[in-house]
């Protein structure tokens, strides 16, 4: 029913000001999973899959979140998994080691 696979490609850059610096992402991509996993460049990703089918790529990424949920809004039983208070906390560990 849902085959869908997103990839979220983030390229960071850090700005430093007198007293700290941030880490923003200078690019954000969306790709499929198609081109995904063609990707040759080393980035930092985000990878959407449901029933936890990722992307399988051929080089080795800085980093990887994968993160398994299926693309609905409301609970449909639970052969379904929908985005999660768990999911956006790893999202968030995540991007704060990176940053």
């Amino acid at each position: 029913m849902f085959s869908h696979l997103l990839v979220v490609l983030l390229d960071w850059r850090v700005y430093f000001n007198m007293h700290s610096s941030i880490i923003i992402p200078k690019t954000v991509s969306f790709y499929s999973r198609f081109v995904a996993e063609s990707l040759i460049e080393p980035s930092y990703i985000i990878s959407i899959g449901e029933d936890k089918h990722f992307a399988k790529f051929k080089i080795q990424h800085h980093s990887v979140l994968q993160l398994g949920f299926h693309d609905i809004d409301s609970y449909l039983g639970e052969k379904y998994t929908i985005f999660s208070k768990e999911h956006a906390i790893n999202l968030i560990e995540w991007i704060e080691k990176k940053i």
